[in-house]
Order: C-alpha cells, then sequence, then structure tokens
C-alpha cells in the first residue's frame, strides 16, 4: 500500500495550508493539530501541530516549502461582507462560489443579451458552483416573487412585474439541459450551454419606464444549498447542521479538501450533529395568523416573531384544520419580503425536504416560537479562499473545534464533555508550566459582532452584545472583543455562542506538562480529572488544547497543554437572550410605492373660438397625494375617452405641483370616462383613479372673455406630444397636451 504524508503547520489566527491529498500513514497518525475556535492564548483561534522527533527526519523538505511566504488571500467572509452575499455583478473571471445552508443569494451575470429591438432583456445569474436543493423566493429590487406568482413557464403573473418579467430556476443537476426559451430567443446561447453542475436563474424583463426606472434592477434569491452526507442515518439531504457542513466540506473532492470518509473520526461527528440538532428553549416570539391559504398550505403572518427554516413553533390560539394546539411544528419560510407567510412541517428533516402539512380552513390565532437549533447556520465559501479560513468560519459559529490527531479528523461542536479519564501527579513524566492569568491585552469582558441575519432580509446586522458585569468589576473597565461569526443566522445562537467564549476565556489557568503513556487515550477536545495536591486540585476539571507524542530519554512520553473548563461555560436559559426587533431599521418608503391622486372632481365650460365659435371643456381638479415625489418633480397624466370606446384618448401632462387642468373640445349629450394618475421623479406610476360616466351638458350664464390662438391635434398618433398655448391676456395655465 502506498502512503502519503500530510504535514499540518500552526500560523497565527487558524490560517490552515492543507494539501489536496489527505491520508494517514505510520508518522502522521501520530501528528496532533487542531482548529479550535476558542483556544489559549493570544491567538483566540490558533492551530497547533507537532510530531514525535522520529518524524522530523521526513519533513525537512517540506517544512521549507510551508513557510515560503505567500500572499495572503482574503477569507470567503471578508470578500463578501462588504457588499453581501446579495451582490449582483458582471465580471469577467470571478471565484466559484460554494452555498451551505439556506441564505439569500445573487451572483455573477454570465450572459446578458437583448432581443426583438431591445423590448427584451435576458440575463444569466449563476448562484452556486455545484447542484443545489431549492431555489425559493425570488427578491427583485425590493419586492418578492413566490412560486405562486408565476405560471409553469415561470412568467411572472401578479404583482408589481406582471407581464414584464420571466424567471426560470435551474439547481445545477449534471444532466440538466439549456433553457429552452433562452436558446430560442437568444441566437448567443446554444443548445450545448447547459450549465451543468452549476445552479443558476435565467430572467427575462421586458422594458418599461415605468417598471424599471433605474436600470436593471438587482435579483437574488433564497438558496436551499448543497445536500450533506449524515453519519446518523446513512442519508445524504440538505441540511443546515454544521458540524454536517464542516465534514461535507473535508470530504467534498471538487469543491473541499478531498479527505477520504475513514479519515474523519465519525463518532466525533455523530456526537456534534446530534447536539447541533438539539433544540434550545427561547424568550417566547408570538406572530397573528391573519390568513389562511388552503391552497398552498401557507399561513400568512403578521407581529414580532422573526421566524425562520426549523424553527419550532406551536398554535397557541385560533382553530386551523390540521393543527392541534401544543403540538410542536416546524418553520419552512415561503415569503419573508413585502409579507410574512409560512408553511409548517410535522418535523425539522420534513421541513428542510420542503415536506409540508396539509391545513384547512379555520380561524385565525396566534404562532408561537418556542425553539431553535443549537447550532445551524447557512453560508457561502470561495474556492479561491484559504481553506483554513473556511474551515474556521463553519467552526467558530459551532463554538467548535477540529483537529486531526491519531490519522483522523476530529470535529468538536460547543458543547460540555463528562470527563473520560482521571490522571493525577503519579501520572506525570516530568515538569509541570502553570500559567495562572491571561495577560491583559487577551483578556475581555463584553463581545460583539455581526452575523448574517435573515431576518435583515439576509444581510450581515450586529448581535446584541454578550457581557459579564462581574467580570467589568474585576477588571475596573470595559475590555471589548470582536467575534464575528458568518455562518451564525440567528441572533441567539450568536449570543451562545459569544458568551462561550467569553466563559471559556475566564478559565484562565493554562498547564503544559508530560504525562506518562496513561494519558495516551486522550485526544484534542477531550475533557479529564487531574489531581495535584500541591496545587490543591481534587479532579479539577481540564480540556485538552494540545497534545503530542515525543521521547525522554528514549522513553515515549505524551505531551500536553490543557485549560481548566466547567460545566457552567456552556450553559444557557432563555431569559438571557436579547429578543430582535424583526422591524426595518428604516421607516423610509418605497419609490415604486406611489399614491394616486383622490376625490376627482369634474364640471363643464364652454369657451369660444378664433373664430367665434363655441365648445365645450372639462374642468378636471383633485386632491393630490402626499407624496414629495409626485408634488415637487413629477407630474399628473389624465386621459379620457367616450364611455362607448374602448380606448382612451392621448395622455394629458400636468405638473405635479398643480391640482387642476382642463380637457377641450368635448361634446355636449357624449358620456365620457375620465382617468388620473400620478407618476414620480423617476417616471414609477402610480394606480390609476376613475371617473366614469360623466355627461356634458351645457352651463348656464357662460361667457366669452378669452381669446384664444389657434391650435391643432393629431389623435391618430399616440406618441405625438405638441404643445399648445393660450393668450398672453390669459391666466389660465393648461399645461401640455399630448
Amino acid at each position: 500500500m502506498a502512503y502519503r504524508v500530510i504535514l499540518i503547520m500552526a500560523v497565527s489566527l487558524a490560517v490552515l495550508f492543507i494539501p489536496h491529498a489527505a491520508s494517514a500513514d505510520p508518522v502522521t497518525a501520530v501528528v496532533g493539530a487542531t482548529i479550535a475556535g476558542f483556544a489559549a492564548g493570544s491567538s483566540a483561534a490558533a492551530i497547533a501541530f507537532s510530531w514525535g522527533a522520529f518524524a522530523a527526519s521526513l519533513a525537512v523538505s517540506a517544512v521549507g516549502a510551508l513557510l515560503t511566504p505567500k500572499p495572503k488571500k482574503l477569507s470567503s467572509y471578508d470578500s463578501v461582507k462588504g457588499g453581501g452575499t446579495t451582490q449582483q455583478f458582471r465580471q469577467a473571471v470571478t471565484d466559484r462560489e460554494i452555498v451551505y445552508g439556506e441564505i439569500r443569494k445573487s451572483g455573477p451575470i454570465v450572459f446578458i443579451a437583448t432581443s426583438e429591438s431591445n423590448r427584451y432583456l435576458h440575463m444569466v445569474i449563476v448562484l452556486a458552483a455545484h447542484p443545489i436543493q431549492k431555489i425559493g423566493e425570488v427578491i427583485v429590487g425590493d419586492v418578492s416573487i413566490t412560486d405562486d406568482m408565476t405560471d409553469g413557464s415561470g412568467n411572472v403573473t401578479s404583482g408589481r412585474y406582471a407581464g414584464h418579467m420571466r424567471i426560470r430556476k435551474y439547481l445545477g443537476a449534471a444532466d440538466q439541459a439549456a433553457d429552452p426559451y433562452l436558446v430560442a430567443e437568444c441566437p448567443g446561447w446554444s443548445t450545448e450551454h447547459r450549465l451543468n453542475n452549476t445552479a443558476y436563474l435565467y430572467v427575462r424583463l421586458k422594458w418599461s419606464q415605468s417598471k424599471f426606472p433605474s436600470g436593471i434592477p438587482p435579483v437574488s434569491a433564497w438558496v436551499y444549498g448543497k445536500t450533506l452526507y449524515d453519519p446518523r442515518t446513512g442519508a445524504t439531504n440538505f441540511s443546515q447542521n454544521l458540524p454536517l457542513m464542516i465534514s461535507d466540506y473535508l470530504r467534498d473532492p471538487l469543491t473541499g479538501l478531498a479527505v477520504g470518509s475513514e479519515f474523519i473520526h465519525e463518532e466525533s461527528l455523530m456526537e456534534s450533529a446530534n447536539l447541533a440538532d438539539e433544540y434550545v428553549a427561547v424568550t417566547p416570539q408570538s406572530a397573528s395568523i391573519t390568513a389562511v391559504d388552503q391552497a398552498g398550505n401557507l399561513l400568512t403572518l403578521s407581529g414580532a416573531a422573526s421566524l425562520q427554516l426549523g424553527d419550532k413553533v406551536r398554535l397557541s390560539s385560533g382553530s386551523i384544520a390540521g393543527l392541534n394546539a401544543g403540538t410542536d411544528y416546524f418553520v419552512i419560510p415561503y415569503q419573508r419580503m413585502g409579507g410574512t407567510r409560512i408553511q409548517l412541517a410535522s418535523s425539522y428533516l420534513n421541513a428542510c425536504a420542503g415536506v409540508m402539512i396539509d391545513i384547512g380552513a379555520g380561524s385565525v390565532g396566534m404562532l408561537t416560537k418556542i425553539a431553535e437549533p443549537r447550532y445551524h447556520g447557512g453560508g457561502i465559501f470561495q474556492m479561491s479562499a484559504e481553506p483554513g479560513d473556511n474551515l474556521q468560519e463553519m467552526v467558530t459559529c459551532c463554538a467548535g473545534t477540529l483537529s486531526y490527531a491519531g490519522g483522523s479528523w476530529r470535529i468538536y461542536a460547543g458543547g460540555y464533555r463528562l470527563p473520560s479519564v482521571e490522571l493525577s501527579d503519579s501520572d506525570l513524566a516530568g515538569p509541570v508550566t502553570i500559567t495562572t492569568k491571561v495577560s491583559k491585552r487577551d483578556r475581555f469582558n463584553r463581545i460583539q459582532g455581526i452575523y448574517t441575519a435573515p431576518i435583515n432580509d439576509g444581510n450581515t446586522a450586529s448581535y446584541p452584545m454578550v457581557r459579564n458585569e462581574i467580570y467589568e468589576t474585576l477588571d475596573g473597565q470595559f475590555l471589548k472583543r470582536d467575534l464575528d461569526q458568518p455562518f451564525t443566522q440567528r441572533p441567539g445562537q450568536a449570543m451562545r455562542v459569544a458568551k462561550i467564549l467569553l466563559e471559556c476565556g475566564r478559565q484562565e489557568i493554562i498547564v503544559s506538562a508530560s504525562f506518562k503513556l496513561t494519558a495516551f487515550k486522550l485526544q484534542v477536545g477531550d475533557t479529564f480529572f487531574f489531581s495535584f495536591a500541591r496545587y490543591g486540585w481534587d479532579r479539577k476539571i481540564f480540556e485538552v488544547k494540545n497534545w503530542k507524542i515525543s521521547t525522554d530519554n528514549a522513553q515515549p512520553v505524551i505531551e500536553m497543554i490543557f485549560r481548566e473548563t466547567a460545566a457552567a461555560c456552556y450553559d444557557w436559559a432563555a431569559g438571557e437572550e436579547t429578543v430582535i426587533d424583526p422591524a426595518p431599521n428604516t421607516a423610509l418608503g418605497s419609490v415604486f410605492d406611489v399614491d394616486y391622486p383622490t376625490d376627482i372632481a369634474i364640471s363643464v365650460g364652454e369657451v369660444a373660438t378664433e373664430q367665434g365659435d363655441k365648445t365645450y371643456q372639462f374642468n378636471v381638479s383633485w386632491t393630490p397625494p402626499d407624496d414629495g415625489f409626485v408634488t415637487e418633480g413629477g407630474r399628473y397624466e389624465v386621459q379620457f375617452k367616450n364611455s362607448s370606446a374602448e380606448v382612451y384618448r392621448p395622455s394629458y401632462f400636468v405638473d405635479g405641483a398643480s391640482t387642476q387642468t382642463q380637457i377641450n373640445q368635448v361634446e355636449p349629450g357624449v358620456t365620457y370616462d375620465i382617468r388620473l394618475r400620478s407618476v414620480n421623479a423617476l417616471g414609477v406610476s402610480s394606480a390609476w383613479t376613475y371617473y366614469v360616466g360623466f355627461t356634458v351638458t351645457s352651463p348656464s350664464g357662460a361667457t366669452f372673455a378669452v381669446d384664444y390662438r389657434y391650435f391643432s391635434e393629431n389623435f391618430g398618433d399616440v406618441f405625438d406630444y405638441g404643445t399648445f398655448t393660450e393668450s398672453p391676456t390669459s391666466t389660465v395655465d393648461f399645461g401640455t397636451y399630448s
């Protein structure tokens, strides 16, 4: 059997160099390496490594190569946190991105073209460089487009973009075909453009100044990312379980590190996956059920609850067929922007698979969130980023440790583990070094940072500060540590992780010692009892931070660094959570929400022409909307027609500061329909306001005091926007006529 050697070097801030081939041999079997989110010393995320003296001769040549300076690459998180994952862009060459969990995601536009004399714009937007589970709600600008707003071909049939947009979703299957509509409408896209193993959106826009006043809108979507192998069930399904994501990244030969399954410690992985799936009680948050859609099994919600995929909820009031009070249900988000709609599943696995409960008619009621998973999340990786950075981002968000020892990778999520070994001073094989306090530079008593927040439309947000007033008093000042959590999506989880870091960081006794082979069974991340009468330690609990086998006078010894720990470091009560306000941070309205004028009033006037003939006009007035973008810089569009006609005549456009206008040359005895709408400064129109069925009758006592110049119009061309004028002696402003 051929063996390949892995050497894992230690560098600060968890930058891990990992060769493409990862397997074990008698040398690497004694290598102990760790990525620890909460390690001792000045680097809170340091990687430690070592190998025995008998392996040193094999390492000399490789060490020189590993120590050669390399340009520092941005981590996946650092490279996207400025613009967020929802940024849409065009770029000749860009990084391929890997998606885990459920996130709101846009990406590079890899194809853009127009057709039918610029009437249609076609875009292909890549979401992930691999197959994904699902593409859900699509966000265009600030407008949500859900599956029930499109037909079977992807054409948008309701909402702002009805009739002006087509959205086609491709999940990146290995055998997916090219989009037939795009092939038919764009010569630059052929049947060979299949984008196999690439998830993408095909979006077609139909040009409209009113619909797209600012040009091409940003397009993003809520994406369910990679499916993950779960050793507990032997199945591969979509999941938000962070330890399973770490395992997948280690295993994947294309997007990860190609570590063989036999080199991932299955017992620790299953233990961590179980811990991550545990539900943690939260401060109850309730939302009102305002509508029930039986066809889509949808509940429309209003209220403070900020619900995410997999949250545990109960029906706390009301009666809906198919749901029972006191039964736990699991949330499937359906719409987040422009309203909240959800479906419910009977289990977390069903929620991830999109298997919802059939609901029937019922009264409205209340739905209450009672718990959430301990360590679930989602995010993206860029394949050009350092593998160690990518791993560290996930490890941090589950308060965990990733170690390589004994020829296998061990994944530990943040949780207290019962001691598995008991040692005493009689097991020592050499001197002991003890650090009783960390330096002031490394001490902190409050933590804050940012996380990726679905309740903030999938953008980053700050989670509430975690602090300990006792530590603040002891330190005599505020000592803040920043902790960003790129794969954390719930503020409660972000606070739990931060609290673990804070409490573990105050366990300041750190011991370095050599032991006999009685310590051989310990590994990084294990806890053990240690009794040492000289220091008054009676079965004091420590956690192994670094482990290596060495020799002393030709005798094997175990060298360890270990730090005091306690179960209380991982305690959490629902009352400790600061509930996040899911309301938006701004009260500013949308430029697309244009108010229409109201209270249309119509009267008839008689006017004279230059030839002395009598003709009639409408005097139209209205109440303007309370919208500065209309009344200052906008305008009104006025149209009329015979009630028997199907098509309105060309428009009058009136300045937005006006509240009246006149419509000339109407016929007596004829019934007309008039309609009016606002147009804001960007050209976005409101809905029409109608006055239907106004009959022209001759007013009494009319006089003709105004002498009008002659003007002409051409009703045959609806795009002829002529201008008519009035006599300088007139005080009436007739605006612009077309």
